[in-house]
């Protein structure tokens, strides 16, 4: 099933010439196939993740780290 605005953008990328179609088609077909593999990578290593988000509470607990604004980083 189509949504209102997808189905929009179709009649709208329609109307152009069959070469700034296909490229529109190109950029929408990477931009998904992108999107899976960042899903894939974060999915894969969210045990990772969580490991070091635990260390890093423990440490701040720990008081082993030091509170800095954005501008110091």
């Amino acid at each position: 099933m189509t949504t209102k605005i997808l189905e929009s953008a179709f009649q709208k990328a329609a109307s152009l010439p069959p070469q700034a179609q296909d490229e529109l088609g190109r950029r929408i077909l990477a931009e998904i196939d992108e999107d899976q593999r960042w899903d894939n990578t974060l999915a894969a290593s969210a045990d990772a993740i969580d490991t070091l988000a635990q260390r890093a509470l423990q440490e701040h607990a720990q008081g082993k780290t030091i509170p800095k604004g954005i501008d110091e980083l």
